[in-house]
């Protein structure tokens, strides 16, 4: 779009110096242009017919009737508090909620397109217009100086979509122009229907407007917590003090209409009523609207002649003249005298109406107020308000308004946010219930404001039950017009929004170009307006849906130039706070959209979230990390170690076995062949396929990765002796070689330095002393020496808690308890594995989750719970989801003897040479001695030959392993059967 000039709103051209349709001088900055996402009520109106109105008149005749046009529309666009900018043709675009009264702009915009409908055919000779109105978010550019601002995105075509759809004379407007303004006036409108519009695939909800009348949703809904305000106003006394005049102030939806409402219910029957708008269609013309009342009062002429009666001929030719009328003669005042005259006469009348009968008079949004009506207050207050009559003005948080009526003309009455329990009637009292979640979401989120509340609450019904992300337009327009209103301190807003925590003197100093002692007086003047709190350290918000708003406001290529020149301030400013909190820092980087700028951050964060066990936060930061050093070959190094701690990060919440993990690894694999080739890195590698590839369940194939490793290890380097013996021990371990794996397991311990070894669970996602602990405490365990199997387990337990990182705590409690079972210890078993179920669960390690469940169903397979074989099938199928192998011949034998217990011979069977097949196929023989056991039981009565051999092969994996196996079932019938008994008695 064309700038426009501020006066006649012509189209001028970016170098024009003057308008050339007015003369006036264009002032326009040098700096470059600006913008604002703003959330913005638009207006587009077209003249129907234009075409044929063109063809029937002359050039001259048909250009005036355009130039009538526009300046009716930019009249009335004025009038009602709009800003126009662009007329085109025959047609011309507004803009509500720019200035100040955008608190309204969307019954502000209906107010205008429904006067602007009925004008035109009055004024224009039966020409007709048609008109449309949609809100929503806008990049609002301006170019510079004082030219008009340009709007630019996908609501705007709405808007121009919508006035195309629109009849003859017709207004139409979208779902979000009449919800918001619902809340402060009453719309006449057809149903809302859906349509779909050229060019646009989602359809838009839009409905006919008729007419506005009477007050909005925001009058009628019910108060809570305001006994104390209203109990002072109509007593007319706080504590001890009587008073008849007041200012209630309160932020924007924190209840003011709501609270006159019910004042003027309970005071109707005993008190007259005045009742002054200063939102009268959002106009600043003098007096506007005390003449707005003055006209509903004493509009008819029985009132007028009861007018007269009270006012001598001066006053009354004062209150005409307010009222448009010319001056009823000449008799030398000045235009300085009348004004004074006006608003002498407005006292007088609503002075003696306050005497002759006890009346309250109240005064809505006293902000918005012209300086000629606020006079008029002023005057009032000066006299002093009669007995038995009340004053209440109504306005947001400003001390400049009692200020300016005098310090001890009015009692204060502030609205102070509600509490949670009240917040929580409040939305109970909306309707259709809400989940805790989402209602302890709404009520933080709202922070005690009435209308927060029910916009927050119509968001989440209308998003299926939960929050969605972003501001309901109806807040985040309110918002905005209060950010707006600060004039040029909104920068030092939007500033402070964007540094968040943190956001100190010295850092929006530096980030605005502002000095200091500018800035602080700045932050006072935004404090006395009640937006921000400066009394600590940092600048604080005072509600945090303002900080939203402020930081939405700011066009996304802005706002990353912003966090971008933010990252150096932070590391020169707050060296402490950014070591502290690298995800600080590193947040502003990453919105930057600087690769340079995100690396170190991302990594310090990664590396912070993964030694706390917070998998996810380690993951996004090292991730982003990753992936501006890929765009980097000279930086292959930093990279392939930021790949090791990714797969660290990925190995202690998915496990080894996850295919995720796999495709970590190879790519760490894939990284080292860019990078120089040190064995470490090529060891951290090994490390983790060997892992994945053994908790898969292929132990037989680990052979050769083991032995590639012992090639590749740099005998200087202990981490690489390390990292070869750990997997040495797990190689033996899970092909049930416990001799092998112990002798492994001592070599660790005996090399491992705390000091030196202790942060390299970081890197490999276990701590290597912890893992071959794990393995002596279940070797000891099965083996009956209970007493050295425990303190290895302490062992374990206090090197954790040396370390800071409870991230194999549940592989350690499964691996006791695996041990403990197969020893006939069940009831501690149990209790190992229902901790390490709790424990996986609140850290997040699904996959550890798995295990324990997984171990805990094949114990209720074995002790013939009825419904574990369903239980235990279906958590195998999530294990080979996740590529989780290890165990599986013991899990398919518990199976097969739950099979075997409850009589189903054939599933049992079938079952129980599955499990000895993979045995043989894998090599994986830590549970060979019990899955032959359970075979030799299953075939006893069918196969007595078959399970003898059974039995011997169970007798064989047993001598090899060196375990003791469970206590012999007692005699009887009701264990086994006698067969059974007698080859396993053998």
């Amino acid at each position: 779009m064309s700038a426009l000039c501020p006066r006649c709103t012509a189209p001028v051209s970016d170098s024009a110096r003057f308008c050339g349709s007015c003369g006036v001088r264009l002032q326009r900055g040098t700096a470059a242009p600006q913008g604002e996402r703003r959330i913005l009520t638009l207006m587009f109106a077209d003249l129907v017919g234009s075409t044929r109105l063109a063809a029937q008149l002359g050039v001259e005749e048909y250009t005036d009737l355009m130039d009538r046009f526009h300046r009716i529309g930019q009249a009335q666009v004025r009038t009602c508090g709009g800003r126009l900018l662009q007329h085109y043709g025959d047609g011309l675009l507004a803009a509500f909620g720019m200035a100040e009264e955008a608190e309204d702009a969307a019954g502000a915009s209906i107010a205008a397109a429904l006067a602007l409908a009925e004008r035109i055919p009055d004024e224009l000779d039966g020409a007709r217009v048609r008109i449309g109105l949609h809100a929503g978010a806008v990049l609002c550019r301006i170019g510079g100086g004082e030219l008009i601002p340009q709007v630019t995105g996908l609501d705007v075509n709405i808007a121009a979509r919508v006035a195309e759809s629109a009849g003859p004379g017709m207004v139409r407007a979208t779902a979000p122009v009449l919800r918001a303004a619902q809340r402060v006036v009453r719309v006449t409108a057809d149903p809302l229907s859906q349509e779909t519009f050229r060019g646009f695939d989602t359809p838009v909800s839009v409905a006919r407007v008729e007419a506005l009348s009477g007050p909005g949703e925001d009058a009628r809904t019910g108060l809570a917590e305001r006994d104390g305000v209203l109990r002072s106003i109509l007593t007319g006394r706080i504590g001890t003090t009587r008073t008849r005049a007041f200012l209630v102030e309160g932020a924007a939806g924190m209840g003011k209409s709501a609270l006159r409402a019910e004042l003027v219910a309970r005071s109707g029957a005993t008190m007259d009523l005045i009742q002054i708008d200063s939102r009268s269609n959002l106009t600043r013309s003098p007096l506007y609207p005390l003449t707005v009342w003055l006209q509903d009062r004493f509009g008819s002429e029985e009132e007028q002649a009861r007018l007269a009666l009270r006012l001598d001929r001066d006053h009354l030719e004062a209150l005409a003249e307010a009222r448009g009328a010319a001056p009823a003669g000449n008799d030398g005042a000045t235009a300085s005298l009348r004004r004074t005259r006006r608003i002498e006469a407005l006292v007088a009348l609503l002075h003696q109406m306050m005497t002759e009968a006890p009346t309250t008079m109240h005064v809505d949004d006293v902000h918005w107020m012209d300086d000629d009506s606020r006079s008029v207050i002023a005057g009032l207050l000066a006299r002093g308000v009669p007995e038995g009559s009340r004053l209440v003005l109504y306005a947001r948080p400003d001390t400049g308004i009692a200020e300016s009526f005098g310090p001890a003309a009015l009692s204060v009455l502030s609205l102070a946010p509600l509490s949670d329990s009240a917040s929580a009637r409040l939305l109970e009292a909306e309707g259709e219930a809400l989940d805790a979640a989402t209602r302890a979401r709404i009520i933080e989120t709202a922070a005690g404001n009435p209308l927060y509340l029910r916009a927050l609450r119509e968001a989440a019904r209308n998003n299926g039950g939960t929050l969605p992300g972003q501001l309901p337009p109806s807040i985040e327009a309110t918002l905005q017009s209060n950010i707006a209103a600060t004039g040029e301190l909104r920068h030092v807003l939007q500033a402070a929004a964007l540094i968040g925590r943190g956001a100190s003197l010295p850092l929006i100093a530096a980030l605005t170009g502002t000095p200091p002692e500018t800035l602080r007086a700045g932050l006072d003047s935004l404090a006395a307006r009640g937006l921000v709190d400066c009394s600590g350290a940092e600048v604080a918000f005072t509600h945090p849906l303002l900080r939203d708003a402020a930081y939405e406001m700011l066009p996304p290529g802005h706002r990353r130039s912003l966090h971008g020149r933010l990252v150096p301030l932070l590391q020169d400013l707050s060296p402490d706070l950014c070591a502290t909190l690298p995800e600080w820092l590193a947040d502003h980087a990453l919105q930057s959209d600087q690769p340079d700028l995100c690396i170190a951050p991302c990594i310090a964060a990664g590396f912070k979230f993964l030694a706390a066990a917070h998998f996810d936060l380690a993951e996004r930061y090292l991730e982003a990390a990753e992936e501006a050093l890929a765009r980097d070959p000279a930086r292959a190094q930093e990279r392939v170690q930021v790949l090791t701690l990714l797969a660290s990060a990925r190995v202690q919440r998915l496990g080894f076995a996850h295919p995720d993990v796999e495709r970590a690894y190879r790519h760490l694999e894939t990284g080292l062949e860019g990078a120089e080739m040190r064995s470490g890195d090529r060891m951290r590698a090994l490390y983790g396929l060997f892992a994945h590839r053994i908790i898969s369940g292929q132990v037989r194939t680990c052979v050769p990765m083991v032995r590639q490793m012992a090639l590749t290890a740099d005998p200087a380097q202990p981490h690489d002796r390390l990292m070869h013996l750990v997997n040495v021990t797990a190689l033996h371990f899970y092909s049930g070689r416990f001799d092998r794996s112990l002798a492994a397991a001592a070599e660790v311990e005996a090399i491992y330095d705390p000091d030196r070894d202790g942060r390299l669970f970081l890197e490999l996602g276990a701590d290597p002393l912890i893992s071959v602990l794990s393995a002596r405490c279940h070797i000891l365990i099965r083996r009956g020496a209970l007493a050295e199997g425990h303190a290895a387990h302490d062992r374990a337990v206090a090197h954790m808690a040396h370390l800071s990182s409870p991230g194999q705590d549940p592989w350690l409690k499964v691996v006791s308890g695996m041990a403990e079972y197969a020893t006939g210890q069940d009831a501690t078993a149990r209790r190992n594995l229902t901790a390490a179920i709790e424990l996986a669960d609140r850290q997040g390690a699904a996959f550890w989750s798995l295990v324990a469940r997984i171990w805990e169903a094949s114990y209720d397979c074995r002790d013939n719970v009825p419904d574990a074989p369903e239980r235990l099938t279906g958590l195998l199928a999530g294990a080979d989801a996740v590529g989780l192998g290890v165990c599986q011949p013991y899990f398919w034998s518990s199976l097969a003897l739950a099979h075997h217990q409850q009589g189903r011979s054939a599933e049992a069977l079938a079952l129980s040479e599955r499990a000895v097949r993979r045995i043989a196929a894998t090599g994986e023989g830590m549970w060979g001695a019990e899955v032959w056991e359970d075979r030799a039981r299953i075939l006893a009565a069918h196969d007595p030959t078959g399970a003898a051999r059974a039995l011997r092969l169970s007798q064989a994996f047993r001598t090899r392993s060196g375990t003791i196996g469970r206590p012999a079932p007692p005699a009887g019938p009701a264990t086994v059967d006698p067969v059974a008994r007698s080859i396993i008695g053998a």
